[in-house]
């Protein structure tokens, strides 16, 4: 509950660009966790990700020329999952590829082109780092490699 909450307007005299409204929860109103997700933009193309409650989690996309909006893929939030949600984190898109990280950092691609998802969990990749950039429909990320494997460059 936000019940008896101020709620703060950041209007630009400490940081900009600024425009944010924030508050908090009353602390001893909450069971469980919190979960938040913000939506990937680019270009008049929107996606973002949403469970509707329904213990599964949909990765969606509007394209604000057309009006359309459709799902792109249903993501199953695992039983295991350390958060309970799995693929609400670090949602980027640039150019027709879309990217997420799931609970375990684990590194998710949607090509929209190709209407297809790809994980690269069974890869053995580990993120060292949330930090995940997109450049003309290649992905850059800091990770260690499969166990056995020596560092090296190069990209995927």
């Amino acid at each position: 509950s936000v019940a008896g909450r101020t709620f703060i307007n950041c209007d630009g005299h400490y940081n900009m660009p600024d425009g944010e409204v924030f508050t908090g929860p009353v602390e001893d109103s909450l069971q469980g966790h919190v979960y938040f997700s913000y939506p990937a933009i680019y270009g008049d193309k929107i996606v973002w990700t949403d469970d509707q409650g329904t213990g599964e989690t949909y990765l969606s996309l509007y394209t604000i020329s057309t009006g359309e909006q459709r799902r792109l893929a249903t993501l199953p939030t695992p039983t295991a999952s350390p958060t309970g949600q799995s693929y609400k984190r670090n949602l980027q898109m640039r150019g027709d590829i879309i990217t997420w990280l799931d609970a375990y950092n684990v590194l998710y691609l949607y090509d929209l082109k190709k209407g297809e998802e790809k994980s690269f969990a069974n890869e053995g990749i580990r993120l060292t780092s949330l930090s995940i950039g997109i450049y003309d429909n290649k992905i850059a990320f800091s990770a260690t490699p499969p166990e056995g494997t020596p560092p090296s460059c190069g990209r995927r």
